[in-house]
């Protein structure tokens, strides 16, 4: 029985909401009347969720949970697999409608009633996985996953005469399609590999979970980075190595050590 709206850190809606907002949440889960009965406080981020910029997860240490799905490297790829696999129900993969507003520009119960009918409206025109309404200074813009399936003039017109009954000035088509946050290396002008987090990291957190984790040693911190094995780890974000085949499986036994360092 949250009410959201009554916060002004979610009304704000700055770079710290999403922290706010975990926070608020497992608070109240922690004063439950029966919480002490049990072990452990769990939490379903999965691995690949530490690629994006979450600062909502550095509530988890406030809270001592436990990420069972990161400690034990698990993809989103692999929990979809494993739900199919199981023939298990679930809820749609989606967010909080609270993401659609841009940053820095306030959250309210009539914008998040915008974005709500418009996204049922659009899902109700297109047979696509992932739909966004995103808003910006009262202006929605449609993100799907293959925008140039939905270029029909009539499905156009209907999308945006909608939209805009709901009360939008504007309507946009994003024409780069939905984002799907995936592993993919770049390559540096030395020729090594590497990726780079969307935030900053606190080497010295992340260099006590990569000994606690495997007990691994060869660690050294210089010049502002962490050194182990071939990896370098940058306080920037940035994590590369040398060439590999075995990219994916090192980067992800590090990463699962990643300790974000502020929102």
């Amino acid at each position: 029985n949250l009410d959201f709206l009554a916060k002004e850190t979610f009304l704000n809606n700055g770079k710290e909401r999403c922290y706010e907002c975990r926070k608020l949440m497992y608070s109240n889960i922690q004063n439950l009347p029966d919480f002490n009965d049990y072990d452990y406080f769990l939490e379903g981020t999965n691995i690949t969720d530490l690629l994006e910029n979450r600062p909502g997860v550095l509530v988890l240490d406030d809270f001592n949970m436990i990420s069972p799905l990161v400690e034990c490297n698990i993809t989103k790829k692999d929990v979809f697999e494993m739900i199919e696999y199981l023939n298990l129900e679930y809820s749609a993969d989606t967010t909080c409608l609270a993401t659609r507003v841009k940053t820095n520009q306030n959250v309210n119960l009539k914008k998040l009633n915008m974005i709500y009918k418009a996204e049922k409206f659009v899902r109700s025109k297109v047979e696509q996985e992932n739909i966004r309404v995103r808003l910006d200074d009262n202006k929605a813009t449609i993100s799907v996953d293959e925008p140039l399936e939905i270029l029909d003039k009539n499905l156009i017109i209907e999308l945006r005469d909608n939209l805009q009954g709901l009360g939008f000035s504007k309507v946009f088509l994003d024409i780069t399609g939905y984002e799907k946050t995936e592993l993919a290396y770049s390559v540096d002008a030395n020729g090594n590999y590497y990726y780079q987090l969307p935030y900053t990291i606190d080497l010295k957190k992340t260099e006590q979970n990569l000994i606690k984790k495997d007990n691994l040693k060869g660690i050294i911190k210089k010049d502002e980075n962490l050194y182990y094995d071939d990896i370098i780890i940058r306080e920037d974000g940035k994590i590369s190595m040398n060439p590999t085949e075995d990219f994916d499986e090192k980067f992800y036994k590090i990463l699962c050590c990643i300790k974000r360092k502020n929102i």
